[in-house]
């Protein structure tokens, strides 16, 4: 059996055992195996800030983590994932744009580290600002600062 059927099974189980009524898509690349859930109960794997949804793909990623070759599971539920992106995306473009028009740094709120890294990618797209990780632990702030002219 693969590691994406693996992955499939215990998932379903594991749903099914919690008596939720999703359907369960597994896709994967060289980066990442994808597990696609879907259905009636979807809204309750978005509750919360999506808590359970990354509760799932952390869960995956510590059982399966010596059958990953340099992949890692990624859960998402009728693309959530994508569209949190685009919106970190956003915000990361309109608050540099603010600290270049004022000078003035701004500190984002409380991020994990696949939010933190897509708001670092996409400040890094525009000129005249940079950014920072600033606290401790698994969930940290991101500090937009304007680049300093020398």
């Amino acid at each position: 059996m693969s590691v994406e059927e693996e992955v499939r099974a215990f998932q379903a189980e594991v749903l099914e055992r919690m008596g939720f009524d999703l359907r369960i898509e597994v896709e994967s690349t060289d980066e990442n195996i994808l597990v696609e859930m879907s259905g009636p109960d979807r809204d309750d794997l978005l509750q919360e800030k999506a808590e359970l949804l990354e509760t799932f793909q952390y869960l995956l990623n510590r059982v399966f983590a010596t059958r990953l070759s340099g992949q890692r599971i990624v859960t998402d539920c009728d693309g959530f994932r994508m569209r949190k992106e685009e919106e970190l995306r956003q915000i990361a473009q309109r608050v540099s744009q603010r600290v270049k028009l004022t000078g003035t740094q701004e500190v984002l709120g409380l991020m994990n580290p696949h939010e933190r890294r897509i708001v670092h990618m996409a400040v890094a797209e525009e000129e005249g600002v940079t950014t920072e990780s600033d606290g401790e632990g698994f969930m940290k702030r991101i500090t937009i600062l304007p680049l300093s002219r020398t």
